[in-house]
């Protein structure tokens, strides 16, 4: 995926939360003028213009994010660097926790493109500690074999 269409896909991603923010300003600012504004007469007041704007922005704002998690399932279940159960649960945080948890995994796994962990070269073993847990005599490389004790510690 080229660098321009993860940025696409990024500002598709940030868009609904910045336009919660702007929704709720619109709607704090149209209640403020609402009641600021005095009544002459009985008339009702006149169906605003601006939220015929707001309307259409709010059905296209729903329906992008609509088609963002469709696009970010698939992508979760088609991308080789989300392994083994993470793919559903991915699937399930995405499903459930909408446009907070899209940005997070356009980060994690579009933007950075984040590789699975993989176990170290030798299988996963780990080294022998530093030179302060071994003896002075013994040598470094040395392992000595596991002894279990001869029997139960005494707690009397």
């Amino acid at each position: 995926m080229t660098k321009t269409t993860k940025l696409l896909i990024g500002a598709a991603t940030v868009w609904p939360p910045i336009y919660m923010l702007v929704f709720m300003a619109f709607m704090l600012l149209t209640m403020l003028s609402t009641f600021a504004t005095p009544r002459t007469g009985g008339a009702p007041l006149g169906f605003p213009v601006a939220f015929a704007g707001i309307f259409v922005l709010h059905l296209f704002t729903m329906l992008e994010i609509i088609g963002l998690l469709v696009f970010y399932i698939v992508n979760v279940f088609r991308n080789p660097n989300v392994v083994g159960d993470r793919k559903a649960l991915w699937a399930i945080v995405l499903f459930l926790g909408g446009f907070i948890a899209m940005p997070i995994y356009w980060y994690l796994y579009i933007w950075r493109d984040m590789k699975p962990t993989t176990l170290p070269a030798n299988g996963g073993v780990l080294e022998p500690p530093s030179q302060a847990w071994t003896s002075e005599g013994e040598d470094q490389n040395s392992v000595r074999p596991y002894v279990p004790p001869s029997g139960p510690p005494d707690w009397r």
